[in-house]
């Protein structure tokens, strides 16, 4: 099993640094440096991965998918509106988009829409969440274009840490996101930016595996194609994840 740490969830429309700020304060700075005034060679540190989650951990983006989950139901004339407290439990139950909506409109029922009466096949049930989903992707990436994202307090410094760091300590980088891959790389080329992302071994979206979180998928692949660049092998308790959702804590 993976290191797992935890930095928070929404609270009142926020996520919590309290848990981030702690860890940064301790392990999280230099993970695996016995000597904080000496770097010894690679080949005296055992091959280790540090892998991050991307909405919630890199930047604070949790209360704008809220927004923009709400808005898209505004525009598709759909009953519902997300509270922070549902959305919050959807988060630490479901992972991705459309498993969300799914999981919530076969809960509450499917509803009428633009498209239509309420879905009664599966396919226009799919078709219905596409549509929303795809709406949502539209207003969440003109939040990130219009600077209402930033990424959380640490995280940039921590990153650029352990990218000067990779080669004396062995490490190999990742991020690991259940969000679709268009969302995620939008976010990840306006946040983190290309002079970063090269640095990063492996990049994985929610689409990228058939099960997302709470299913250990993504992380196993994440694994399988970090392995597949080095003949000195990881294993699961040599990496490090950082999550800041129940099911992404279940799925390290």
């Amino acid at each position: 099993m993976a290191m797992m740490l935890f930095v928070g969830s929404i609270v009142h429309g926020r996520p919590s640094l309290d848990t981030l700020h702690r860890r940064q304060a301790c392990s999280i700075r230099h993970p695996w440096r016995s000597n904080p005034t000496c770097l010894a060679a690679q080949g005296d540190h055992p091959r280790k991965a540090l892998i991050f989650d991307c909405d919630g951990v890199i930047l604070e983006s949790e209360s704008l998918h809220l927004q923009a989950y709400n808005q898209a139901f505004d525009n598709f004339d759909v009953q519902y509106r997300w509270s922070v407290e549902e959305y919050d439990d959807l988060q630490n139950r479901v992972g991705g988009g459309k498993p969300k909506m799914h999981y919530y409109f076969g809960k509450h029922g499917y509803p009428k829409s633009l498209l239509g009466p309420a879905p009664v096949t599966q396919e226009h049930k799919n078709n219905l969440v596409d549509a929303l989903q795809t709406r949502k992707t539209e207003v969440f990436q003109s939040y990130i274009s219009s600077g209402q994202a930033e990424m959380r307090p640490g995280i940039e410094r921590l990153m650029d840490e352990a990218i000067s760091q990779k080669e004396a300590l062995n490490l190999s980088l990742s991020i690991c996101s259940a969000s679709t891959k268009s969302s995620c790389l939008f976010v990840l080329n306006e946040l983190v930016g290309q002079d970063r992302l090269r640095d990063f071994d492996v990049i994985l979206a929610g689409d990228d595996v058939k099960n997302k979180k709470p299913s250990p998928d993504i992380y196993l692949k994440a694994l399988d194609l970090l392995n597949e660049r080095s003949s000195n092998a990881l294993t699961p308790d040599s990496c490090i994840v950082i999550e800041d959702s129940l099911i992404g804590l279940q799925a390290a």
